[in-house]
C-alpha cells in the first residue's frame, strides 16, 4: 500500500519577481519504479524585456525498472 502527498507554493512578492516551490513524497511498503520523493523550485525575474529563470530539482529514491529487478534478485539471494 502506498500513501503520500504533494504540496506547492507560489509567491509573487513584486511584479518583476516570482517563486514556485513544490514537494512530492511517497511512502510505500514496496519499491515503486519511477516514483521518487522530489523537491522542485523555480525563480523568475523580469528585467525590462529580459526574463531570467532559475530552475532546480532534487530527486531522492528514484528506481528504474532495471534497478528494481536487481534489488529483487539480491533480496532473493540473501533471503533464499
Amino acid at each position: 500500500r502506498a500513501k503520500g502527498f504533494e504540496a506547492a507554493l507560489q509567491a509573487n512578492p513584486t511584479t518583476s519577481f516570482s517563486a514556485n516551490v513544490s514537494y512530492s513524497y511517497l511512502d510505500s511498503d514496496e519499491i515503486i519504479p519511477f516514483s521518487p520523493n522530489k523537491f522542485n523550485f523555480m525563480f523568475n525575474y523580469k528585467l525590462k524585456r529580459l526574463n531570467l529563470s532559475l530552475y532546480g530539482e532534487h530527486i531522492q529514491n528514484l528506481y528504474t525498472s532495471y534497478q528494481l529487478i536487481q534489488m529483487l534478485q539480491l533480496r532473493q539471494f540473501f533471503y533464499a
